[in-house]
């Protein structure tokens, strides 16, 4: 028989009676709501010496479970009886939990986090590292402000942050998980998960403030493109050659190099013709010793992130055109706008290729004649037409 100490013992009472304490608050008409949850609800991916046999059960099945029966659950010691009654003090403490935010959200990617709530462990500058109570509460407020159908991409400090397999993935797709569910998403590792969560956490501290605009909370080159584009759309004058290119093209590219990199931005400018000649793909695979198979996926690159940052972009793209059809095809305008429309969305002005020709058959001259057999039908019987053969030589 194994003999407890009076030190074990009294940590044994101590921790039943925090525990009859908490049980007492919890099972109030007050926290009715949280006793569907299971105990995983209030974890956190850094916390240690969770009591594993106890975390799928529902908060209160728990609190209706005496602390003597909870305590001879096999693997369950005192330190994870410890654990358990710090889970079940951040269950006590919700509301608080709901108030973490990211720090600094706006000025970096990976912010510091407050201070952790009543009963919580220590936030340690990890925004993955944040509970369900948390996550719920930051989906559920993207889903309010009706940014469900938005790209993830579209509010990420830098595409280069963000994998390029989910910079057009809605917000919806993750708003519809919890936590739990989305690391067992495939290719979902911690890195990738941070990456959701900063971007739903930046989101959050924005709507909460009180920020009206998307625009406080995209890029500023977009910012400097919607600025321009409705201080122009409406003139009377069509803007000049360098208004387009100081206020529409230029920011643009310079969102194309944050995003994508320096050596794509200059691909772009050399389809602009921004010096000079446009230069075809087969010239700038020479110039970028790069296959003009690269010298593609570098320009579909640029697209995807001017489609991400700027979703309206094609719809104003047309307005513009529109604009200035009445100026010559040869006019600088017009050649720099068209070579706009081609590099950012080539889906939709991009010269199609004509088909290749049918194959023709080599030594087919003249159509080939078809000889149809008349079968006999039921009206004409059938004749038995005896085969002449030949002399047989008999030796």
């Amino acid at each position: 028989m194994i003999k407890h100490s009076a030190n074990a013992r009294t940590q044994h009472y101590e921790l039943a009676g925090r525990f009859e304490k908490i049980r007492g608050l919890l099972l109030t008409d007050r926290y009715a709501t949280r006793l569907k949850n299971p105990l995983a609800f209030w974890a956190l991916p850094a916390d240690r010496r969770l009591p594993r046999a106890l975390m799928h059960r529902p908060l209160g099945d728990l609190l209706r479970t005496s602390f003597d029966s909870l305590a001879a659950t096999p693997g369950i010691g005192q330190k994870k009886m410890h654990s358990l009654l710090r889970l079940l003090d951040r269950a006590l403490h919700s509301d608080e939990l709901e108030q973490e935010r990211l720090e600094d959200a706006a000025r970096d990617a990976v912010g510091d986090w407050t201070s952790a709530p009543t009963g919580g462990a220590p936030l340690h500058g990890d925004p993955a590292n944040i509970s369900e109570v948390t996550w719920a509460k930051w989906r559920a407020i993207v889903m309010e402000h009706g940014l469900g159908n938005e790209p993830l991409g579209r509010f990420a400090k830098s595409l280069h942050d963000l994998p390029r397999v989910i910079w057009s993935t809605p917000l919806s797709n993750y708003a519809a998980l919890t936590l739990a569910e989305i690391r067992k998403l495939k290719t979902h590792g911690e890195k990738r998960v941070r990456c959701v969560v900063t971007i739903f956490g930046q989101l959050h501290s924005h709507l909460t403030e009180g920020g009206d605009s998307l625009l406080d909370v995209t890029p500023q080159t977009v910012e400097d493109v919607e600025s321009w584009f409705r201080n122009n759309i409406t003139a009377t004058e069509l803007p000049a050659l360098e208004s387009l290119r100081s206020g529409f093209i230029r920011p643009l590219v310079e969102q194309v190099r944050i995003d994508a990199g320096e050596q794509t931005a200059n691909l772009v400018l050399g389809r602009l013709g921004w010096e000079g000649q446009k230069l075809s793909v087969r010239r700038a695979a020479m110039k970028l010793r790069l296959t003009r198979a690269r010298i593609y996926q570098l320009l579909e690159d640029a697209a995807t992130v001017v489609s991400v940052r700027w979703p309206k972009g094609l719809e104003q793209m047309r307005v513009i055109l529109d604009r200035y059809t009445a100026l010559p095809v040869d006019s600088a305008e017009r050649k720099l706008l068209d070579a706009a429309a081609e590099a950012f969305f080539p889906n939709e002005y991009r010269p199609q290729i004509s088909p290749t020709p049918a194959f023709l058959r080599r030594f087919e001259t003249r159509p080939a004649q078809t000889t149809t057999t008349a079968w006999p039908t039921s009206a004409a019987p059938l004749r038995s037409v005896s085969m002449p053969m030949s002399p047989m030589t008999i030796r």
